[in-house]
């Protein structure tokens, strides 16, 4: 009965070495270390890392614009998104009609901003005479169109407000030769300009034919 008595308690301080054994695999475990946890302490708080600073010579990131995208596409194989549609707002019956203009007539290049799926120009005339043409902007936010109308108006030399806008708001300019309307129809979130040769369009005649843009947008 000694002999057992004395091996009851050696097993039971086995038993204890064990538990706690695991108790502080545990407790390492939860540090991470080799270390046992402090008791009676909250775990560490993690170290703040100090912010970089900016560099100035670093460039800010920018998106990029549709034009950019569509570029970009083209040079990786893919099929370029269709530009912005503009051949119905235009036409040669517009223009024979508000002009009285009866020589050929046909569509031109219009130099300038490439075609994008936010923007797009038809030229209407022949190779003797500038005749119309149309640019419309449509961005793809509203307020985008109305910093465009805003832009597009200061770099006018002369422009004119019209207090009877075919539009929200548009204003008259002239260049050279040609004579300008440009307009900011919000309902489809787009800026137009139509622009005729002087030949053909006085401020009234312009503005007639930016009616016409204007009802098919």
């Amino acid at each position: 009965m000694m002999g057992l008595n004395r091996c009851l308690p050696a097993g039971l301080c086995c038993l204890l070495l064990l538990a706690s054994g695991c108790s502080k695999s545990t407790e390492e475990a939860s540090t991470g270390s080799g270390e046992p946890a402090s008791s009676g302490s909250a775990a560490a708080a993690p170290e703040k890392v100090a912010a970089k600073p900016a560099d100035p010579t670093e460039e800010p990131v920018r998106e990029l614009s549709p034009e950019e995208i569509s570029a970009l596409r083209s040079v990786v194989g893919l099929t370029p998104p269709e530009p912005l549609a503009v051949s119905e707002l235009l036409t040669r019956a517009d223009i024979r009609e508000m002009t009285k203009y009866e020589e050929v007539l046909s569509e031109q290049v219009l130099d300038g901003v490439a075609p994008s799926p936010t923007y797009n120009a038809l030229r209407i005339g022949n190779e003797s005479m500038f005749g119309a043409s149309v640019q419309v902007w449509r961005p793809l936010e509203a307020r985008q169109a109305g910093s465009r109308f805003v832009r597009l108006k200061e770099t006018y030399i002369a422009a004119t407000a019209d207090t009877t806008p075919v539009a929200d708001e548009a204003f008259f300019g002239e260049f050279g030769e040609t004579v300008h309307y440009a307009f900011h129809h919000k309902a489809s979130r787009s800026v137009a300009v139509v622009t005729c040769a002087t030949k053909l369009c006085d401020a009234e005649k312009v503005k007639a034919l930016a009616d016409r843009v204007a009802s098919r947008l």
